[in-house]
């Protein structure tokens, strides 16, 4: 129920997974704040921002869509799309621009899972839109890029694996150090081009009710305050009045739960790394590799560098 939980067409399995309070989920103060597309490699930035890049043809689209979760109440997705909306993480966006399969709008769901100590993270459930694109690599492929970029794109994205330090030998009076760093909230931090932020719309269509209650200015036509400048990149259209557009929330930067993400994240972290000479070839743990051969040995896992 709409007063009680958003449900119906977001009905899926919740094993495991934890109803979202708003006041437990970890948000950064100012998301969206990195342009990703200036973090990777040229040729990545220019398939981020290019139009339905990752979208696979009609002809290898999926007879059916996995189910989605949607696991929170009304209320508390009122409280987090404000948060949201008022960080940068979060923008409006009409009905139309939004990916479509045999007509039906596509969205995400969303649910928590513990995250200690006492925190929650955000797992947008983003099954069905996972079903309709392709990865990376594909997704570079179809745009003609060569062989050797997509070898280079490929080992940026690689992930290390903890096995790797078995390989490491130590004779005797030698010592082992360990230093971690952590990019706190990396994936909140970046943000998608417009292409890719429309395609990662959440929840169901934002009614003016709603509208109202996030404190979004609706002129008496309808239409959302358009003063800012993202709106005319996002077309601004009039709600629900009229015959006017339906707008929904959509996540301006990258989340758990879309399967392209962690390639893109992973390659750049590294990439950024390589650029500024802090990753040299022999202190780099690169899965299928020999060991590094330096004294010190690095290895990058998305947000974490060791």
């Amino acid at each position: 129920m709409r007063d009680n939980s958003l449900g119906g067409p977001y009905d899926g399995l919740a094993m495991n997974t934890l109803e979202v309070k708003s006041a437990a989920v970890s948000l950064p103060t100012t998301g969206a704040a990195v342009d990703i597309v200036g973090l990777v490699p040229r040729s990545v930035g220019e398939c981020l921002q290019a139009k339905d890049a990752f979208s696979l043809p009609p002809e290898e689209r999926p007879e059916t869509l996995p189910g989605c979760l949607m696991n929170i109440s009304y209320e508390e997705w009122m409280r987090l799309l404000r948060r949201m909306l008022d960080n940068g993480m979060v923008t409006l966006v009409p009905a139309r621009r939004l990916p479509t399969w045999r007509g039906r709008t596509i969205t995400a769901g969303l649910f928590g899972v513990p995250k200690p100590p006492d925190h929650m993270r955000l797992i947008v459930d983003r099954r069905r839109q996972n079903a309709l694109e392709m990865g990376l690599l594909d997704a570079l492929r179809r745009r003609g890029t060569d062989d050797s970029e997509i070898a280079r794109i490929r080992t940026l994205a690689r992930l290390p694996h903890g096995g790797m330090w078995g390989d490491m030998i130590l004779g005797p009076g030698d010592q082992l150090s360990i230093n971690l760093d952590d990019l706190k909230d990396y994936y909140y931090l970046l943000r998608w081009p417009e292409p890719l932020a429309s395609g990662s719309a959440v929840g169901p269509p934002l009614a003016l009710d709603d509208l109202a209650v996030l404190g979004v200015e609706v002129d008496a036509n309808g239409h959302v305050d358009d003063s800012d400048e993202e709106a005319d990149l996002l077309g601004w259209m009039p709600l629900r009045k009229g015959g006017g557009a339906t707008m929904y929330a959509a996540l301006r930067t990258p989340a758990m739960g879309d399967a392209k993400v962690p390639d893109i994240a992973q390659l750049a972290h590294q990439h950024v790394l390589r650029t500024a000479g802090l990753l040299q070839d022999e202190d780099w743990m690169l899965y299928g590799r020999p060991p590094p051969a330096a004294q010190s040995w690095q290895g990058v896992y998305v947000d974490d560098h060791a």
